[in-house]
């Protein structure tokens, strides 16, 4: 039986969908943000495989990174027919 070990060293990495679930951002948004500078960039271990460091994503929380705001929803209107 292998036992969680963690180590010092160790670091934790997101996936895509994780990111975007912490900044409550879509994974679209934060390709762009990322193509755009505005978002720490992934380790990328293969084309198809891009991770974040927990630290990159710390930082974003903690106001390091100006993040777009979302816009308000505005509510549907009836439309009134003739």
């Amino acid at each position: 039986m292998l036992k969680n070990r963690s180590h010092k060293n160790e670091q934790l990495l997101y996936a895509i969908p994780e990111v975007a679930k912490i900044l409550n951002i879509s994974p679209s948004a934060i390709k762009k943000l990322v193509q755009e500078k505005r978002f720490p960039a992934p380790i990328e271990f293969t084309p198809y495989l891009k991770r974040w460091k927990k630290e990159d994503i710390d930082d974003v929380v903690a106001g390091k990174y100006a993040l777009p705001k979302k816009k308000a929803k505005t509510p549907l209107r009836r439309v009134q027919r003739a």
